[in-house]
């Protein structure tokens, strides 16, 4: 938590929280956390925390807020990849097989924030250096799950002439307002089953909750930021120099924002601008 909470090396503290996490985060372990939460709700029904808890309320609300917190992270390392991740922790090499187009970006990350500008802007809205197209065309792929997806392609184009480009799928729900970008795991064909290669039947198969729901990156990452899904660890911080507790939400959201004191929700648009700044 000191990485984001500690104003030093605030530049880098949300890329240190990130790689921190992501170990304790897989995409399939994002179910087991919606699971966690449930049981932890369930020790006090309809508990909102706010601090002042004690005993075995206090430990209910500061271990919903660690999955909570955790979730948050997994959600976007499992939607950027550990590869990319380890990347930002090891530093990129202009021009690698990491950044074919020679722009010091790692280019999976220019896709993900390319595939979030077209969710929240309109399919052709992406500004990367990205070339997006359609895959597979919107319609309800997954049986028994009546939303609207569509497949997206993603090419970083080589312009160093020694790696090939960069390619990689996302998948959009088109049926929610504006889209969304999914958390995926692996492929797999409309009843769910793995499969080994991206087609017309074998798509980016999606995360769900443990309601069967899929998961969006809106999901797992910005709603749990925005709704004070973080709130309850507040009491549990270290107290900062002036004696009061620091918050942990507002400390992730000037660090994404790369600015100080702004409470409104963090937007897609804005996730997007700081996963391609990294």
């Amino acid at each position: 938590l000191g990485s984001v909470t500690s104003t030093e090396n605030a530049d880098n503290a949300m890329t240190s929280f990130m790689i921190a996490f992501s170990g304790s985060a897989s995409a399939q372990d994002l179910e087991y956390f919606e699971l966690a939460k449930a049981e932890y709700a369930k020790v006090y029904p309809g508990l909102t925390c706010t601090g002042s808890e004690s005993g075995v309320l206090a430990e209910a609300c500061l271990y919903n807020g660690l999955v909570s917190l955790t979730q948050t992270i997994g959600s976007l390392s499992a939607v950027i990849g550990s590869e990319t991740l380890a990347l930002l922790e090891s530093g990129i090499t202009k021009g690698s097989a990491e950044d074919v187009n020679d722009n010091n970006k790692t280019d999976q990350l220019e896709i993900t924030a390319c595939a979030l500008q077209e969710a929240v802007n309109g399919l052709g809205s992406c500004t990367e250096a990205v070339t997006a197209a359609q895959y597979v065309a919107a319609s309800t792929l997954f049986v028994g799950d009546a939303t609207t997806y569509t497949v997206r392609s993603y090419t970083v184009t080589d312009i160093v002439g020694s790696y090939g480009n960069t390619v990689a799928y996302k998948l959009l729900n088109t049926t929610a307002t504006p889209d969304e970008v999914m958390t995926t795991d692996g492929l797999c064909d409309a009843n769910g089953a793995s499969c080994n290669a991206i087609s017309g039947s074998c798509f980016p198969c999606p995360v769900r909750s443990s309601d069967g729901t899929a998961t969006s990156v809106t999901d797992g990452f910005l709603t749990v930021i925005n709704t004070g899904g973080l709130a309850s660890l507040t009491t549990f911080l270290p107290k900062q120099d002036d004696g009061t507790s620091a918050d942990i939400t507002q400390d992730l959201k000037d660090a994404i924002r790369g600015t100080t004191g702004d409470t409104t929700d963090i937007t897609a648009d804005e996730l997007a601008a700081f996963l391609s700044a990294l």
